[in-house]
């Protein structure tokens, strides 16, 4: 069975991302990451090589209030042949400043429970198939966004959906990676369980590369 580990940033979402992965048939562990914490909770290092990939979830705050996440983001990055990773709401802004991107409010006022249309297939490609089309609703619980003119994301990742100017999707150039700023668990986002299915049949698959 595909294993997962999943940080938990004290997110009022994970219990229902968790479920829908464990719908799908990984078995999923938490580790909860406290905000602020500088460093991971002591039995976290020995499980690492226990892992297929690995799960960021959502959470309130700036990456710069989950100093942990973001190292172990760019501990990530460094690696020559990263494991496969999903990065969901603040998991997608950790992953972006970990790489240097600037992570900025909205221009508009929060948006919590917003449904955004998909006008067109976007089409994750690269790792995950040429064939991974999707398309429908999405939803979006977010007040901070990363932008699709930052150079420093645009460097290491492909946007391949994205909303008024800000990042909604995209995937690393170099590795199995999944970022999104929407929640592929929330029951508006009908695109959303085609996207976890990606997701965990690119770390299920040969090719994937553990921790």
């Amino acid at each position: 069975m595909t294993r997962l580990l999943f940080l938990d940033h004290e997110d009022s979402f994970s219990a229902n991302l968790v479920a829908a992965l464990s719908a799908l048939g990984a078995e999923v562990d938490v580790v909860t990451v406290e905000r602020g914490a500088d460093a991971f909770p002591d039995a976290f290092d020995p499980l690492l090589g226990s892992y297929e990939g690995v799960v960021l979830s959502p959470g309130p705050g700036h990456p710069q209030e989950h100093p942990a996440t973001v190292a172990f983001c760019k501990a990530l990055l460094a690696l020559p042949a990263p494991p496969p990773l999903l990065g969901v709401c603040l998991g997608l802004q950790c992953v972006a400043f970990a790489a240097g991107a600037d992570v900025q409010r909205l221009d508009t006022l929060p948006v919590h429970g917003r449904r955004f249309k998909m006008d067109s297939p976007f089409f994750l490609g690269g790792a995950f198939g040429a064939i991974r089309a999707l398309r429908g609703h999405v939803t979006l619980h977010n007040s901070l966004c990363v932008r699709t003119d930052d150079d420093a994301f645009r460097a290491g990742f492909r946007i391949v959906a994205e909303a008024e100017n800000s990042v909604l999707v995209a995937v690393s150039k170099q590795a199995p990676w999944l970022l999104c700023q929407f929640h592929p668990e929330s029951f508006g986002s009908t695109a959303g369980l085609p996207f976890l299915e990606a997701f965990v049949s690119q770390v299920s698959s040969p090719k994937a590369t553990s921790l």
